[in-house]
Formats: C-alpha cells, structure tokens, sequence
C-alpha cells in the first residue's frame, strides 16, 4: 500500500515542480518572481541569481522524481517546500506584500494560506519519502499507472490554486 501512495506522490510532485519550473521560465514571470524577491531586500544580481537557482532546483527535483529513487526525489521535494514555506514566514512577519509567483507570474500576496499548502505538502513529501519499502515491489505497469494518477492530482492542485487565487480578496 505506501508502495502505491509513495508512486502518486511522486507523480504529484514532479507535476508541481515541472509546472512551477516551466512557468517561471517566461520572461515575464521571471521577470515578476525577481521582482518579488527586492522585497527580501536582495540585489537586482542577487534576485536573478536565486531566481534561477530556484528554476533550477523546481526543475531538478522534477526530474528526480521522475527518473531517480522515489525517496530522492520526495526528500528534495520535501526540502524545497521546506524553504518556501519559511519565505512565505518571513514575508508575513516582515509584512513585506510579496507576491506569489509559485506557478507563473505574480498573483495575490502570500498569505497563509500559502503557508499551508507548503508545509502541508512538505510533510507529506516527507512521510512518503521516508516510508520503508514493501517486501514485494510494483510492476512497471502498476508503477506508471499510479504515477500517472499523481500527475494529474499535482495538475489538479496546480489549478486550484489559480482558482483559490482568482477568488480570494487581494491583500491591500
């Protein structure tokens, strides 16, 4: 049974990081998720700099999960949610208006309900990406298939936050 959650897991990840990765590879959401970290107080270097950094590691751990050991990829999975639950922290404590630019270009500013998602599915990365093995492994029909199912749920969660987006007041 962890055998099967662990595959939608990693199906639902590597949709999140793969949408969030490829959406900010747009010159204007880039250029709205650099704008985004001036409010950290960084440098017009320093925001392009970690910008990319963050396209990257999205994109990494994407790929880890799709072609890497599944407790890889949801332990990076796991980590990178980790970090941005605590930027979405510092951004509400510091009352800094940031603009969330988790799947594309800037939207509301984070709020807690940004927190929650991330530390929400951060735990859950972690839970399955530190499940035991089972005795018996998937067939590679089984594992496709449950993946499969993982990816559609991460494109799911993908647009319920456009949604939830679209919805809720703005900040002012």
């Amino acid at each position: 049974m962890l055998e099967a959650l662990t595959e939608v897991g990693r199906g639902l990840f590597a949709a999140l990081f793969a949408v969030a990765a490829g959406s900010k590879m747009r010159p204007r959401a880039f250029a709205d998720l650099s704008a985004s970290l001036a409010l950290y107080g960084m440098t017009k270097v320093l925001r392009r700099l970690a910008a990319t950094t963050l396209i990257a590691a999205e994109a990494t751990a994407a790929t880890v999960l799709i072609l890497g050991p599944a407790s890889a990829g949801l332990g990076l999975a796991a980590l990178l949610l980790t970090v941005f639950a605590g930027g979405v922290l510092v951004s509400m404590r510091r009352r800094l208006n940031v603009r969330c630019a988790c799947f594309g270009t800037a939207g509301e500013t984070l709020s807690g309900r940004h927190l929650w998602r991330n530390t929400t599915l951060a735990a859950l990365a972690l839970i399955l990406a530190l499940a035991p093995a089972g005795a018996t492994p998937l067939d590679l029909a089984s594992r496709i298939l449950l993946t499969a199912v993982g990816v559609i749920l991460g494109i799911a969660t993908v647009l319920h936050d456009s949604v939830a987006a679209a919805i809720t007041t703005r900040n002012p």
